[in-house]
Parts: structure tokens; C-alpha cells; sequence
């Protein structure tokens, strides 16, 4: 699974699931047609860097700690998510989507 700024992609056969976990105050409704599912800060109780985040997200996608990937514009998060096992890239925005995804 990967996290981009907030939203968490993982790749299948046959296409990618994506997942959010936003706290941009976006509405659900507007992006909810994008997304087999978001992950609210409100709802989880938590959120990134807390590693109560990483464990809820899991929990709730049923997929383990190295399945996934956080890709994300702060130090901090990146280093919470490799404490939770995840695979952690930072992305400062100045490098290309695509070019930090074959990062992760």
C-alpha cells in the first residue's frame, strides 16, 4: 500500500485498490467515487506520526505492516511509518509521482 499525501494506493492484479486517509477537509462525497475506502484522522482517534494510526489503517485493510507504503512530505511520518513496519519514502513534491513510487 502506498500513501500519498494522504492517500493510500495498493497495487493488485488487475489494477490498483486505493484507500485515503485524508485530513485535507475534503468532502467524503466528492472524493468517496475515487477510493474503496478512506481513513479519517477523526474516526481512527489518531493520526500520523502516532503509531496507533499505522496499526488502525492495517486493521482495517487486513493488510500487514510490510505491505505497506507511506509516501509523505514530512520527516517525521516517514520515520513513524518505518517504526511500524511500513515501507516509508519522503516526497518533498519536487520529484516526480512516479519516480518516488518506484522508490517505495
Amino acid at each position: 500500500m502506498v500513501d500519498v499525501d494522504g492517500v493510500l494506493i495498493k497495487p493488485r492484479p488487475g489494477g490498483w485498490a486505493v484507500d485515503m486517509e485524508s485530513d485535507l477537509g475534503l468532502s467524503p462525497a466528492t472524493l468517496a467515487e475515487h477510493f474503496f475506502a478512506m481513513h479519517y484522522s477523526a474516526d481512527l482517534g489518531c493520526g500520523k506520526p502516532d503509531l496507533a494510526f499505522f496499526a488502525r489503517v492495517g486493521e482495517r485493510t487486513g493488510l500487514a505492516p510490510d505491505e505497506m507504503v507511506l509516501i509523505d512530505d514530512k520527516v517525521e511520518n516517514v520515520e513513524a511509518a518505518w517504526v511500524a513496519g511500513w515501507r516509508g519514502v519522503l516526497w518533498t513534491g519536487k520529484a516526480r509521482l512516479g519516480d518516488v513510487l518506484a522508490l517505495a
